[in-house]
């Protein structure tokens, strides 16, 4: 058995290397095999590019545990044992082996760096890079545990506290309604204030308010009662009235088609709000005073959709075809992105969750009763800024924002619009039908679409490429993500909500490219990670993975509308044409 003398980078990179083969600590070499073209260098990075130590080299035949293990022990942190991680080639997940991940990265030809086998030297260095796992998991829903009526109307809209704490939900009966998720059990009506249906709720990232808009134009602006057990219109400012006085009260001019707060971390009293109108205008509301900051102008069509991103950037959508990016102090324009031929019907950023949900982080559970409390106080809130800018900068990372935006032409684009005009990757095609909702994981790292062409499709949220779908029946109108980033429900025409699991998405669609890459050239490489031969029987085991749906959730009697999924892992909402709402849990 021969040995191969490697400088060791650093003396804590010994204990790690003890994880991938026995060292020689005499002569500071570590043992290999024969063939010396079965092993490289690797160079350790993070998701921002940061290195972690110095090129080490290793087997190819490395696994996931054996990397999570020499990470581990280079990054010497008390905590680094008890995380997990996953690690890629470029785009591609190591999910066997090191080796076969080196087979599918070369097999994509979109990264001609890589080396070969048999390539020598530090110019062979191969980067693998890092990202921690979610430290919990989020059971898939199973059951329907309560069908609550109430309402009189469709359920148009239903969306839980940042906090997972309170559920609302708004109808074409023009009410709000609270829901009490303790005995699963409907509260107050929320007065009939809205003349019109309710289209949009927006909870405050600090979970203590809810704004409300419906086809009126009129905002309402809901709060906790002082016995803490029911909620009822702000003691102070809780309306804010159409802004176009003229307009008659049945035109679909005032029609509020999407609200957005300023992030937590931006403006820790969640004072300002954006509105998008039907009118072609955003309006920026303070809600303190019930009066306009300012009124952005600039669409040409409607406006279906706005978010406030975290760089204190205003996102909106239009009919007009375009997504235009406005800078929110003063309303200036910043760019103009243009690229679909039809109506932009639904946006998403890579940070919209934890945007979202503020303060609150799903792997810290004492922050769920406390932060309605905290937010009282004035210096409390100063605490729970800095604990959403932290989280948010977590995600975010040191790359800028991306944005998704779905299109009446069938397809999606993928954006970095706070620093440029161009798109990340080209139109993402594969949906026959419109796209009606798209949204980010949790993590940012992939895309759930749903459209009218029946289907919810699954894409990398870095590449835009397709890793694979899902089917409904009928129509498909939302999609919702657990907060650990491994599950995704949807909601149809067909009247059923559906569960699904992408924790093997990586897998199949590696597999699958692969397969295709061997069947169009018959052998890319000589060997595969065991030493043998592949042959076109391959492409079965592709075929024979286990579907990606969980459970299939009957229960509603017509088409269903609204869906969200609790920050906490604990619940589904559904609601629908047969104006019941539904919880559904583990």
């Amino acid at each position: 058995m021969s040995y191969t003398s490697i400088q060791l980078p650093f003396p804590g990179v010994e204990n790690a290397l003890n994880h991938l083969m026995p060292i020689d600590s005499t002569v500071n070499t570590v043992e290999t095999s024969d063939q010396s073209k079965e092993s490289s260098f690797i160079q350790l990075t993070d998701s921002d590019g940061n290195e972690v130590g110095t090129p080490i080299w290793i087997p190819l035949d490395v696994d996931r545990s054996k990397l999570t293990d020499l990470l581990s022990d280079l990054l010497q942190r008390e905590d680094a044992h008890s995380l997990t991680y996953d690690f890629f080639v470029g785009d591609v997940q190591i999910l066997d082996d090191l080796k076969t991940a080196l087979i599918q990265a070369r097999s994509k030809g979109t990264d001609p760096s890589l080396p070969k086998f048999g390539s020598t030297g530090l110019e062979a260095v191969v980067k693998v890079t890092y990202q921690a796992q979610a430290v919990f998991r989020v059971r898939p829903v199973t059951r329907c545990s309560s069908s609550i009526p109430g309402h009189k109307g469709a359920v148009l809209v239903a969306q839980f506290s940042p906090d997972g704490r309170s559920l609302a939900s708004g109808s074409g009966d023009q009410t709000v309604r609270f829901w009490d998720l303790n005995t699963e059990l409907p509260l107050s009506t929320g007065s009939e204030v809205h003349k019109a249906p309710v289209l949009c709720l927006a909870w405050s990232p600090d979970a203590v308010r809810l704004a409300s808009g419906c086809q009126g134009g009129m905002i309402c602006l809901w709060q906790q009662t002082e016995a803490g057990n029911d909620w009822g219109l702000c003691s102070t400012n809780p309306l804010i009235k159409p802004q176009l006085a003229a307009t008659p009260a049945r035109s679909k001019g005032r029609w509020i088609r999407s609200l957005s707060w300023r992030p937590l971390h931006l403006d820790g009293e969640c004072r300002q709000l954006a509105v998008a109108y039907q009118d072609c205008s955003i309006v920026i509301w303070d809600t303190y005073t019930g009066q306009p900051i300012h009124t952005i102008t600039g669409h040409d069509k409607p406006v279906v959709a706005v978010r406030w991103g975290g760089t204190d950037l205003i996102y909106s959508a239009s009919q007009d075809r375009t997504i235009r990016v406005w800078r929110s102090k003063d309303g200036v324009l910043c760019r103009t992105l243009n690229l679909h031929g039809h109506w932009v019907n639904c946006l998403a950023l890579s940070t919209d969750y934890v945007l979202r949900t503020g303060a609150f982080d799903p792997a810290c559970a004492q922050l769920v009763k406390t932060v309605p409390i905290l937010s009282k106080d004035p210096e409390a809130k100063l605490k729970l800024a800095e604990t959403a800018k932290s989280l948010y900068e977590k995600v975010k990372g040191s790359n800028p924002e991306r944005l998704v935006a779905g299109s009446d032409d069938n397809t999606l684009s993928l954006w970095q619009p706070g620093i440029d005009k161009k798109p990340l990757a080209p139109r993402m095609t594969g949906h026959q039908g419109v796209v009606n909702d798209v949204k980010f994981s949790p993590n940012g790292r992939l895309l759930a679409s749903a459209s009218f062409d029946h289907s919810v499709k699954i894409w990398d949220g870095f590449t835009g490429f397709l890793a694979t779908m899902f089917g409904h029946v009928q129509d498909v109108y939302l999609v919702s993500w657990s907060s650990d980033s491994r599950l995704v429900v949807s909601c149809s025409k067909d009247s059923t909500v559906k569960v699904w699991s992408v924790n093997e998405v990586r897998r199949w669609n590696q597999e699958s490219l692969t397969v295709s890459k061997e069947e169009k050239k018959k052998q890319i490489f000589a060997s595969d990670v065991a030493g043998k031969k592949r042959s076109s029987s391959s492409s079965s085991l592709v075929h024979q993975r286990k579907r990606h749906l969980l459970h299939d959730l009957p229960g509603h009697s017509d088409a269903v509308y609204a869906l969200d999924w609790s920050p906490d892992g604990q619940y589904v909402v559904s609601g629908g044409k047969d104006r019941i709402l539904k919880l559904w849990r583990a």
